[in-house]
């Protein structure tokens, strides 16, 4: 889970209730750092720590071809190869069942959400890609406290209820590849985002317009944003876990080292992220007639960058276990928990995120 752990639909997670970093479309492919890092360092590198925890597990790929046939499942492993696992490229309906805790504290400031939902998740095939589309269901639990709970304010009206708000807006899609690698380009281009892309756009300008003058955004467009962050808050949690894109042999671990770099910003400056994945096949249980493989995961990402005010130092560990359905080509549970820290000049920041998502067919 690292990618510099950067959401595709991505977990974003955002403090700031107001800032306009979080308006990109739930579904889409997530912006990697806040939009707002160079106007408000503190709060906005809160964010951008935020949006580095929900991203999907493992984008880092094994080198080599891919040895399992697309569409087939990727369970049927190749001569040699070990257990290759790979997602079908066929219509399906999932159930996801998810709790999820996220905490962060520095900058004097401390962030807590519990959630508990349920979610519909339909897999459309395009070619060698998926089309994933999810919606929220149900949210049996949902608890934010500190600076991510809603407060009123004198003289304005109540925010909204963060349940009802991800019951209403709590959707997406996005396009993705057969290990789980999410298409940037292709999820921008999908006619279910286009509304909240054109939305995002007109609130963010509204917003940037009203601080130019030295005014307070309007009321209904700080409304949309703060919805827009919760939703991408959660958002993170419907990644389909990456795969690795060599096989697994019981026993021996994989490691994959990867660089990339992530913008923070439009037009802001670069971090470059530095990460080592290690994939471990535990077992492969065929008990009630199902071939289920158990894969432990690690990874360790690092990052610096200097920006406006200090330098940008980012640390994040991942540990992760997936059991993956073989035949069918699909997830069933996911287990993640992701510490992060980071310091921007003087002032370091902290976060853990722990995710159990499970998942049934229909």
């Amino acid at each position: 889970m690292h990618r510099a752990l950067a959401s595709r639909r991505g977990p974003d997670l955002r403090p700031s209730a107001a800032a306009p970093c979080a308006l990109a479309p739930a579904g889409t492919a997530r912006p990697r750092a806040a939009r707002s890092a160079a106007r408000r360092p503190a709060r906005a590198l809160l964010g951008a720590l935020s949006l580095l925890l929900l991203a999907p597990l493992g984008c880092d790929k094994g080198e080599g071809p891919a040895s399992a046939t697309p569409g087939a499942g990727g369970g049927s492993p190749a001569k040699g190869s070990g257990v290759v696992l790979r997602y079908a490229a066929a219509a399906k309906k999932l159930t996801q069942t998810t709790t999820f805790e996220f905490t962060s504290s520095g900058g004097g400031q401390y962030g807590e959400m519990k959630l508990e939902l349920v979610a519909g998740i339909e897999l459309v095939p395009e070619g060698d890609k998926l089309k994933v589309l999810w919606a929220i269901r149900e949210l049996p639990k949902v608890e934010l406290k500190g600076n991510l709970e809603p407060k009123a304010e004198a003289g304005k009206p109540a925010p909204p209820d963060p349940k009802t708000v991800l019951l209403a807006r709590g959707k997406g899609a996005f396009v993705t590849d057969l290990l789980g690698e999410g298409d940037e380009d292709a999820t921008k281009a999908l006619a279910e985002n286009e509304a909240d892309r054109k939305k995002g756009e007109e609130v963010r300008k509204a917003i940037e317009e009203a601080r130019a003058a030295s005014k307070d955004p309007p009321a209904d467009a700080q409304e949309w944003a703060a919805g827009a962050q919760l939703v991408g808050l959660v958002s993170g949690v419907f990644n389909l876990p990456g795969l690795p894109e060599a096989g697994l042999k019981p026993g021996k671990k994989l490691t994959v080292e990867k660089e990339e770099e992530t913008p923070l910003g439009e037009g802001g400056p670069v971090l470059p992220i530095e990460s080592e994945t290690t994939y471990l096949l535990v077992k492969v249980d065929e008990a009630g007639g199902k071939k289920i493989a158990e894969v432990a995961i690690e990874s360790e990402a690092s990052g610096a960058t200097e920006m406006q005010g200090g330098m940008l130092v980012v640390d994040q560990a991942t540990e992760a276990t997936l059991l993956f359905d073989l035949d069918a080509g699909l997830p069933v549970e996911l287990k993640v928990t992701t510490t992060q820290s980071f310091s921007f000049g003087e002032q370091t920041f902290e976060a853990t995120n722990i995710a159990t998502s499970t998942f049934r067919e229909g």
